[in-house]
């Protein structure tokens, strides 16, 4: 990137809320509101994309961009355009159909090409429920209660009012995710590290990775 003309170069910017874990020791020295990442994520896209009259191509998870329901209207899609109306284009990957009918749904797109980027208002796949493109997520009934599925979502709501187009690599048996690289799984220290603040933000700590 640094080789290219300056016209040409790509700009990078991080999304979320740059939080000096050095200062951070206890669970009581963990302010919530430095970890505001939707509400920092837009402001970074505010502050140096829009108002600079400038594009940016945003990567975050799906829950992130989508146009709903992820700490209620308001994730990075929704907080940018409350202030500047229609300057978010959402598109959301396939990963495969849920509900037991991803071999029923994915042979509707056996024909589409690898890759293909479609929009979804008024097609068949932008009107069926975004519950079958999201995995159900998981809540439990007490404290030491079994985990079950938690209540839909997108009660009423169809995939075109989520996203506006979808992004197609091929069928869910296809799909390859990239692995954490061998070198961090080596980094003793970074594993300790890691380790460190789940156990301090309380999260059910993460089981070892394994080693290659």
């Amino acid at each position: 990137n640094q080789r290219l003309p300056k016209q040409k170069r790509l700009r990078v910017l991080l999304g979320d809320p740059p939080v000096d874990w050095n200062i951070i020791k206890t669970r009581a020295d963990m302010n919530m509101n430095l970890f505001l990442r939707d509400e920092h994520f837009a402001e970074v896209v505010v502050r140096e994309v829009l108002n600079k009259k400038r594009k940016a191509l945003l990567i975050s998870g799906n829950a992130h961009l989508r146009r709903c329901c992820l700490a209620g209207p308001l994730g990075t899609t929704a907080r940018i355009e409350k202030s500047h109306p229609g300057t978010v284009f959402v598109a959301l990957p396939h990963q495969g159909f849920f509900q037991d009918r991803n071999e029923e749904l994915e042979a509707r797109l056996a024909a589409w090409p690898k890759p293909s980027l479609a929009l979804v208002k008024d097609t068949w796949l932008g009107q069926l429920s975004p519950d079958l493109i999201t995995p159900a997520g998981l809540m439990g009934t007490s404290p030491d209660g079994p985990l079950v599925p938690a209540p839909s979502l997108f009660k009423g709501m169809l995939i075109q009012d989520v996203t506006d187009a979808y992004l197609y690599l091929g069928p869910k048996a296809s799909l390859r995710y990239d692995s954490i690289p061998p070198e961090v799984l080596r980094d003793e220290s970074y594993q300790r590290e890691i380790q460190r603040r789940q156990e301090i933000s309380g999260m059910r700590p993460m089981p070892p990775p394994r080693r290659p």
